[in-house]
């Protein structure tokens, strides 16, 4: 019977060598070239693994940094860890380090790395929300915007819509996935037209899901600019007039004033005028020469911002 632990090298038929090395009891400890490591586990976008022998004790292997399909041994510790991409964290279930050692002849089971790495941005670029408009087609009002993704990857995220007091718009939530480096993602959702909601700035927020953090908002005022009358002096009947005329598609209402000094005096309040129409508005015959007047036009609709038109008129 030989005696293993005074033999340093042992050839059989001459192709499996086995190798030692002393222990401090001075007998040899055996050691075989055991295969090749194989790792298995995926790496998402994101990042990628390294492999590290930290400890062996074969006097033929070296310990630091080694790939997958080296040879392994005995008495070795491998190290994977997880080498995140600049700007990027391992996120979810994903690990960061994993260590196992080989303790037999034969290479175990978990020699192959079967778990995945699963990265995410640390940091991620908020998307850009832009062309946000309203349209009412029958009897439903919509919110239409765009938005833009610069981030490489997929960005999963969640909106919300705020009104002009902070509160939620009451259902208006959405999860969606813009898709990387989309440069336009059309979002869209509508109310029944008596239901819509503000009447006032409304502000879209963005919370990126995923394992990142961010959010970007904007606000946004839906009520349009009533196009602005034009004024001209006239005189109708005998009387002094000024003829407004609104170039709106929609009846308006108009707020007439005239410059007295230093106070603006009115003339006439809610006088209606019809859409693309003009109406004379008489002013008091004791006005004469240079005089600034100023009109407002107005809707009763919180979808329209007021318009304000100025002007000096000769008024003979």
């Amino acid at each position: 019977m030989i005696d293993f632990a005074n033999v340093k090298q042992l050839i059989i038929k001459g192709t499996e060598v086995y190798e030692a090395t002393r222990k401090s009891n001075g007998a040899y400890l055996w050691t075989k070239p055991l295969g090749k490591l194989t790792i298995t586990g995926s790496v998402l976008v994101g990042g990628s693994y390294s492999i590290t022998r930290t400890n062996k004790l074969s006097p033929y292997s070296t310990t630091g940094s080694i790939n997958s399909g080296a040879t392994v041994y005995y008495g070795d510790t491998i190290k994977l860890t997880a080498v995140p991409h600049e700007g990027y964290k391992v996120v979810g279930d994903g690990v960061k380090e994993t260590t196992f050692k080989i303790e037999t002849n034969e290479i175990p089971a978990n020699c192959y790395m079967t778990q995945n790495f699963e990265f995410a941005k640390d940091s991620i670029t908020a998307p850009i929300i832009s062309n946000v408009r309203n349209s009412t087609l029958a009897d439903r009002t919509s919110i239409i915007f765009d938005v833009r993704n610069d981030n490489l990857e997929d960005v999963s995220m969640s909106y919300y819509v705020y009104d002009t007091e902070g509160a939620l718009l009451v259902g208006y939530d959405d999860e969606r996935t813009i898709d990387g480096k989309t440069s336009a993602f059309n979002v869209s959702t509508s109310w029944a037209t008596e239901e819509f909601p503000w009447a006032g700035t409304i502000k879209v927020v963005f919370e990126i899901e995923g394992g990142a953090t961010g959010e970007t908002s904007e606000a946004f005022d839906f009520r349009t600019q009533l196009a602005q009358a034009t004024i001209s002096y006239a005189i109708e009947g005998g009387k002094k007039v000024v003829v407004v005329q609104n170039p709106n598609d929609m009846t308006v209402y108009a707020d007439l004033y005239y410059l007295n000094g230093q106070t603006w005096e009115i003339i006439t309040l809610r006088h209606m005028v019809a859409a693309n129409h003009g109406l004379s508005i008489e002013i008091p015959s004791t006005l004469s020469g240079n005089v600034y007047f100023t009109v407002n036009l107005k809707v009763n609709s919180p979808k329209y911002k007021p318009s304000q038109t100025v002007a000096v008129l000769n008024v003979n």
